[in-house]
């Protein structure tokens, strides 16, 4: 932001053509733009701690200046007079007739403007009645989208902690609040670093639900054929922690039979099971739908994680189990040494023993 109260500096004595000026006040625009949005992002957030809004500032801050330096040195500049700074720029906004009338819509528009999605409405207000060039159209599209991106890009960093570690008092505060959506593009995004046993079983105990990181790159390339209109996060709720302690639990007849128990440690840590384990697998379960299936050999058990894409792009833990021995003689692994294991294999099997049998509406 130093450079661009530099430029403004300068604006009266050093640039002093009309092209010049007019990037600065058109590049000023859409900075006030960026942190108009970034206050909206953050009163988005309910601040539950003092110390938690300070963090929230410093990552909206962060993501910000992030965002605000990829848009003025990639589109703006790439649209930007033919000379700025002694350096020669494409012309893109100087095409006679249609570039004066473009900024003349551009400047139209941020003044009236207060944020990116107003930006966007008023811009397409302003310039529906002109007659542009193809050209001039692609420029409008670019600066439109590669503003909406970065401000989604700024207002997703308003609600992930991913990087942030929160007591445990306050990710219950957050799981608490009604305000606060459990799905979708704008509920929180908790982090691995905010799931541990308490919060578990909180989460089983009061019928609570929490989004905890974007999916691994692994399970894109296994989901890759699918069309998902956002990131696909990892979830975790109630019902799934109680399907499986009841299949699995201490008190289970599958722990009665001889099987290694889940607890709510083991489910807390279900997450790293998937990122680091020894196989994962797509299949189709016994009732046809898809299922990823991870596989993770510690000590004399294997540890198997199943999630399934819900109707709300979540990838849902579905069931999680230990079987004595090698990983590679548990039952459901073997049902998938004739298929080549790739992203596209598909194999039905049946978990009779286990969570597959039984619907689990996640």
């Amino acid at each position: 932001m130093q450079f661009l109260n530099k430029l403004n500096e300068f604006k009266s004595d050093v640039f002093t053509t009309p092209k010049a000026k007019e990037y600065i006040d058109i590049a000023s625009g859409f900075h006030k733009l960026f942190k108009n949005d970034a206050k909206i992002a953050e009163s988005l957030k309910p601040a539950i701690t003092k110390n938690l809004s300070q963090g929230l500032a410093t990552t909206l801050s962060g993501a910000l200046k992030y965002q605000w330096t990829k848009f003025t040195l990639g589109t703006l500049y790439r649209n930007a007079p033919d000379r700025i700074l002694g350096v020669k720029l494409p012309k893109a906004l100087n095409e006679a007739t249609a570039g004066a009338a473009l900024k003349y819509h551009l400047k139209r528009a941020l003044e009236r403007s207060h944020s990116i999605s107003e930006f966007s409405k008023n811009l397409e207000l302003s310039t529906q009645n002109a007659k542009f060039s193809n050209n001039t159209l692609k420029i409008i599209e670019e600066l439109t989208n590669s503003i909406k991106q970065a401000s989604e890009e700024i207002k997703e960093k308003a609600f992930d902690f991913s990087n942030q570690k929160l007591t445990n008092e306050q990710i219950k505060e957050l799981l608490n609040n009604a305000e606060i959506p459990t799905s979708g593009r704008d509920a929180i995004t908790f982090g691995v670093n905010n799931l541990n046993p308490e919060i578990v079983e909180f989460l089983h105990k009061n019928n609570k639900k929490m989004i905890i990181e974007k999916a691994s790159n692994k399970e894109l390339e296994l989901l890759k054929d699918a069309n998902f209109k956002q990131n696909i996060r990892a979830s975790l709720d109630h019902d799934a922690i109680a399907h499986i302690l009841k299949r699995n639990g201490v008190n289970s007849v599958n722990v009665k039979n001889g099987e290694s128990p889940i607890t709510y440690d083991d489910i807390a840590n279900y997450r790293y099971i998937v990122n680091n384990a020894d196989a994962i697998l797509r299949t189709l379960d016994n009732e046809d739908k898809e299922v990823i299936s991870a596989f993770k050999q510690i000590n004399g058990y294997a540890v198997v994680v199943e999630q399934a894409v819900n109707k709300k792009n979540e990838l849902v833990l579905k069931t999680m189990f230990k079987s004595n021995g090698d990983y590679k003689n548990n039952d459901v692994y073997k049902e998938f040494s004739s298929t080549s294991l790739d992203a596209n294999a598909k194999v039905c099997h049946r978990l009779s023993s286990h969570g597959g049998a039984e619907k689990n509406n996640t």
